[in-house]
């Protein structure tokens, strides 16, 4: 049985039709793909939820909800509302809870321009004999021909039918026609039906069963055809007793199974052996280790798979080391491959001291002395040397266990473990190493023992020469052979110190070139250590090898000087660099240069700023130098010259100048530079740097731009606007004079709404006004507080807030009929189309820190928005990232910071400190920021202000729920004695008003997960707070309520404290709050912190939910505002519209006889009247 009801569905089919056509063919395709999972409906039939497969493996939450008889679909996906996922999610409601429905909603997608016509009454299908082929029987049922792939599938039923009918199973391999399995698969036999099959069609019911059963594809149109209940009638008992038999068989075998218990606590050990390694265990309560067998290692392994194995901290680590997986066991040689690995890491990482041990059993200590290796000469006919690691003493070391390399090498004996010398590779573990002198009285010889570290014997020692070897690369560039540019080539060799190439370094390997022989008693040694760096040199240089010049090359690309250069810095002194001509520029001292500015006129308050050059250098030509500048620091070829590079001669302060000037040397270019007479004026830079006569003349300039545009307050502006406020309003008029967009970033509370509003009327009774609506963009949570600020302060102008789901249409009407749209950040992304299609006469971004993201949607439709105003209302433009303000700029002055990329390379504060001063230079005419201090002499000691919030979704239901069954009960009361008997249970109803108000956590666990419209208008109020660095109290009576804010704070890794009525030291949380530098939100319950509290670090404070009483949020207020504060105080109330709470605040001011009473909220409410009470739950 549906969930809906007749309406919900067929609103649900509107829903469908309302949706953009792109929007519902790829909803539908999306269904048809069965990406919706999980659906379901909730509370029921107040809404629908799904999670939708989306690209890139990305799973989105759709809710549709059922509101005011019609449905509203949210996602979170980046489009948000009314996307393919909720049509999606629709068509699978329809498909799930409305026979038929699903293809009611296919001609949705009929494309634009064609008309639906009526689908044709299907042909009726043919009468056939019992036993025809699928082939014949599936055309029949389509009505049309197969196409090549589905006659290849029915074919193949109807072989199977024919050759293996009779058949208990059937070769996997033989369904490949049906199932189109790819090449490869075995000859696995399967069983798809329990007895021979009657007809071809009863044997391809069996096969559609096995199909679905094992989720294999086919064609789908067979599928489509067959009835799923006629498949089921065949298959039904059968696949029953598969699954009886399944059971039967994993019970019996559960059943006998033997449960691995959890194993008791276990140490583990390696011990070394003569042979090996051996691992070692000691159980819970067993006195000494002992060794692991082979079954009780296959014991422990299956505890590891198990999670049940039981080992402390340095056991773990050793059996990690130890079980390898593969071919893992208790006993490992020393010869084994692995042995090296397990033994490194045992022998050399901390921790496992106690957990290696000699053959009887006990720790291996650390020798206290090196060895080291001796060479001892022979005597005889046939003189041999013998090789041996002995002690410092020159006394052998005990027999060693094994010996492992490394640095230092580990002579590991039964007691003890020795560090070594290298081993060359030789294996020192079985005694001294024996070594022919005609072998060793070599060159090769000799390298070994330089190696190791050994003095050559004194038996050839006169006859050694030492020739060190050092490395040098030739560096030569030539043109390409492909004539596609030019080809660096590099040579590499080893020379002596005479210059004699003795090695060439080809194909990573030195080969030796041969050399007459020496005189019958000389021994050559040579010393390589330098060609050691040259591996990394090729490597870094990105060069290959040619086979053909047998020489290195990379080809000389774009960025070849500078990578070049790069390189060069990284090669040692013991390597020679030999360069051609071209190269060794490279290695040139840059073309130092003084900076000089010239200024030309560029218009209106705007001046194009040249750099003029003065070089010593004066062989450049004016070209030359242009090239140079146009590198900004960059190595550019001069011909025959080389390559050279640009520097200016600039002082630290010479650079802090020009950022004041919103300049970088970096930057500068023979292209100039524009900007603004403001941006020049009063800068030390400017009038140092220029000649007298032009930076006199931007200083008047500047000037006259200060009193140009300051006209009077419009006529329909109600507010006595402050001094500052004034100002800022001739700044917006300053800004639209000179076609300029803008960002008003006044701290959080200094009036922005209503200097915005002052300069919209301005606007509007210019003569040039063409009559068009304007539109404001703002957080869901302020959308009224600007329709109650226009109706307060210019009522003349008609201001209209378009509500949540609201169409094009809707849009363009309002346009028509108001003065003011006003818009949320959801429906500028939703309805981006008609917002940039239409043309508005300003637009206004509210807390544009929403478009600080460029890459977001958000951002991408403010920038579209077509107007002949911008402006930017934001008290944190510049406090995060500078791509923030780049953002938000590219909205008010689109263009003005030039492009992404450029803007991230020029204002990088990682490698440049002065990044952000260049970029406030930069944006200084087109931005107005005033802090509370700044101001703090225009404004009132404290302030108050009531921000509405609408409700929405569960938790508006949920509220109309509660509020009808509190207007019941009070429906049965109509005298005083009665209100008096029953004003417990209606108090009670309206504390579940204001507590759904906060969140409807407060009144079902069960909506701990729902959504709070105050909640996220708490945020939107806390992030600009916090982001100026201010402290800010937080007031609610409701604990449970303060544990969800501090929850989401936490979440955003604020800094806060909390005070409730059991916290017992408040003293010194107090103080902590007081003194902690830096922003810091406050929870404070409004019972517990009302009173007693000194707290004058905070110049904001938020008023959660409404008090009955006024005197007691005063209170509340006076916490911050009192003897001490130094600043401004802003309080805000956060108030549901049209609720409870919207009543309890005007109640509160005709109340005024007991303003000043502070007993508490009893006394308050002990004296509502039944009026009151109708009033509070009244329409």
């Amino acid at each position: 049985m549906s969930a809906f009801t007749q309406d919900q569905l067929a609103a649900l089919q509107r829903y469908l039709d309302s949706l953009e056509p792109s929007t519902r063919a790829r909803g539908l395709k999306y269904f048809e793909e069965g990406k919706v999972r999980d659906l379901e409906c909730y509370k029921r039939g107040v809404g629908v939820r799904a999670n939708v497969a989306g690209s890139q493996y990305r799973m989105y939450r759709v809710k549709l909800r059922w509101v005011g008889g019609e449905w509203d679909g949210e996602c979170s996906c980046p489009m948000a509302l009314d996307c393919k996922h909720c049509g999606a999610v629709a068509l699978q409601a329809l498909a799930e809870f409305h026979d038929g429905a699903v293809a009611a909603a296919e001609p949705m997608v009929t494309p634009v321009g064609t008309d639906a016509k009526p689908k044709p009454k299907p042909k009726p299908v043919p009468v056939r004999a019992a036993n025809a082929a699928v082939t014949v029987l599936m055309a029949d049922r389509l009505g049309r021909r197969l196409t090549a792939a589905e006659e290849r599938a029915a074919n193949g039923v109807d072989r199977l039918f024919q050759v293996h009918r009779t058949s208990a199973y059937v070769a996997e391999q033989l369904l490949e026609p049906v199932m189109n399995l790819r090449a490869g698969w075995g000859w696995n036999l399967v069983q798809i039906w329990p007895a021979a099959p009657h007809t071809p069609w009863e044997a391809w019911l069996y096969v559609a069963a096995y199909l679905r059963q094992h989720k294999n594809a086919c064609p789908p149109a067979l599928l489509m055809v067959t009835e799923p209940a006629e498949v089921d009638a065949l298959t039904a008992q059968w696949q029953r007793q598969q699954q009886v038999e399944e059971w039967r068989t994993w019970l019996q075998g559960a059943a006998q199974r033997t449960e691995t218990e959890a194993a008791e606590p276990t140490q583990l050990r390696v011990r070394l052996t003569e042979k090996g390694m051996q691992l070692e265990w000691r159980k819970a309560g067993a006195a000494h280790f002992a060794v692991i067998k082979a079954n009780a290692f296959s014991q422990l392994t299956a505890a590891a798979h198990q999670g049940q194995l039981r080992l402390d901290v340095a056991s773990l680590a050793v059996w990690r080391i130890f079980y390898t997986g593969f071919d893992s066991r208790a006993f490992r040689a020393y010869a084994e491959p692995d042995t090296a690995r397990v033994l490194n890491q045992l022998l050399r990482l901390p921790g496992f001291e106690e957990r290696v041990a000699g053959p009887e059993g006990e720790p291996l200590a650390r020798g206290a002395e090196r060895l080291e290796w001796r060479i001892e000469t022979g005597t005889g006919a046939q003189v041999d040397y013998r090789l041996a690691l002995v002690l410092p003493d020159g006394s052998a070391p005990p027999p060693a266990l094994t010996v492992v390399d490394g640095t230092p090498s580990l002579y590991v004996t039964a007691g003890q473990i020795f560090e070594g010398p290298p081993l060359g590779r030789l294996a020192p573990q079985a005694g001294p190493i024996t070594v022919p002198a005609e072998a060793l009285e070599t060159g090769d010889g000799l390298t070994l023992l330089d190696r190791l570290g050994v003095p050559p014997p004194p038996r050839i020692a006169d006859r050694v020469r030492a020739v060190r070897l050092r490395p040098v690369l030739s560096c030569s560039l030539k043109k390409d052979t492909s004539g596609a540019g030019e080809r660096l080539l590099v040579e590499v060799r080893a020379e002596a110190g005479d210059g004699q190439v003795f090695a060439d370094y080809q194909r990573d390997l030195w080969l030796d070139r041969k050399h007459g022989p020496e005189g019958a008693d000389a021994l050559t040694r040579y010393e390589r250590g330098a060609l050691s760096h040259v591996p990394g040199l090729v490597e870094t240089l990105r060069l290959a090898w040619d086979g053909y010049e047998k020489k290195w090359y990379r080809r000389a690309a774009k960025n070849f000087a500078a990578e070049f250069t790069e390189w060069l810095a990284t090669v040692p002194d013991t390597v020679e660099l030999v360069l051609d001509p071209l190269l060794a520029s490279l290695r040139g001292a840059p073309i130092e240069a003084q900076v000089k500015l010239e200024v030309e006129e560029a218009g209106i308050d705007w001046f194009d700023l040249r750099v003029a050059l003065d070089v010593v250098d004066t062989t450049l030509t004016k070209e030359e130098l242009k090239a140079l500048l146009d590198a900004r620091g960059g190595f550019v070829r001069l011909g025959e010259k080389g390559w050279r590079r640009l520097e200016f001669k600039l002082s630290e302060d010479d650079e802090k100048q020009l950022a004041d000037l919103g300049l970088n040397a970096r930057d500068f270019s023979s292209e100039p530079q524009r900007l603004h007479a403001l941006q020049l004026a009063g800068k030390k830079a400017a009038r140092r740097m220029l000649p007298e006569p032009q930076a006199l003349a931007i200083e008047r300039r500047a000037s006259e731009i200060q009193t140009r545009v300051v006209p009077d307050l419009p006529a329909g502006m109600l507010a006595e606007l402050r001094p500052y406020q004034l100002q800022g309003f001739h700044f917006l008029a300053y800004l639209s004079t000179n076609h300029f967009g803008g960002i008003l970033a006044d701290d959080m509370g200094l009036g922005k709404t209503v200097q915005t509003l002052a300069w919209l009327l301005w606007l509007r009774a210019l003569p040039d006004f063409a009559g068009r609506a304007s539109l404001v963009v703002c957080p869901k949570s302020v959308t009224d507080n600007w329709l109650a600020e226009g109706a307060k302060f210019a009522p003349g102008l008609r201001v209209r807030v378009l509500p949540r789901g609201s169409s094009d249409e809707a849009l363009k009407a309002a346009r028509a009929e108001v003065d003011l749209v006003v818009i949320n950040y959801a429906q500028l992304r939703g309805l981006e189309k008609a917002l940039s299609a239409a043309p508005w006469h300003a637009a206004i971004l509210d807390e544009a820190q929403y478009i600080k993201n460029p890459d977001s949607l958000t951002a991408k439709a403010a920038w579209a928005l077509r107007t002949d105003h911008r402006l930017a209302l934001s008290g944190t433009p510049i406090e995060n990232r500078l791509l923030d303000l780049w953002s938000i700029m590219g909205f008010a002055m689109p263009g003005i910071l030039g492009k992404r990329a450029a803007f991230a390379k020029s204002f990088d504060q990682r490698s440049d400190p002065f990044a952000r001063t260049r970029l406030a230079a930069r944006v200084r005419p087109f931005v107005l920021r005033r802090t509370k201090g700044e101001v703090a002499k225009d404004l009132p000691e404290r302030s108050e202000k009531d921000l509405l919030c609408e409700l929405e979704g569960e938790q508006a239901t949920l509220y109309r729920a509660e509020l009808k069954r509190a207007r019941a009960a009070l429906l049965n009361i109509n005298t005083s004695k009665e209100l008096d008997k029953n004003r417990f249970n209606i108090l009670t109803s309206l504390l579940r008003l204001r507590q759904i108000c906060c969140h409807p956590a407060l009144v079902s666990e069960k909506a701990a997960q729902a959504e709070s419209t105050k909640l996220n208008a708490l945020f939107d109020v806390l992030e600009p707070i916090i982001e100026e660095g201010h402290k800010v109290l937080v007031f609610s009576q409701f604990i449970q309520m303060l544990d969800i804010i501090r929850a989401e704070i936490e979440r955003r890794k604020w800094r806060h404290f909390l005070l409730t009525g059991d916290t017992e030291d408040r003293g010194a949380l107090v103080k902590d709050f007081q003194e902690s530098e830096g922003a810091a939100v406050f929870l404070i319950s409004l019972r517990a912190g009302g009173f007693g509290l000194n707290l004058t670090a905070a110049s904001y404070v938020v008023l959660y939910d409404p008090w009955w009483n006024p005197a007691v949020e005063n209170q509340a207020i006076d916490r911050t505002h009192r003897i001490g504060q130094t600043s401004h105080v802003i309080a805000y109330r956060l108030i549901v519209k049209e609720s409870i709470e919207e009543k309890i605040r005007t109640l509160q001011r005709s109340k005024s006889a007991l303003a000043a009473d502070i007993l508490g909220e009893e006394s308050f409410t002990r004296a509502l009247t039944l009026d009151d009470f109708r009033f509070l739950l009244g329409e």
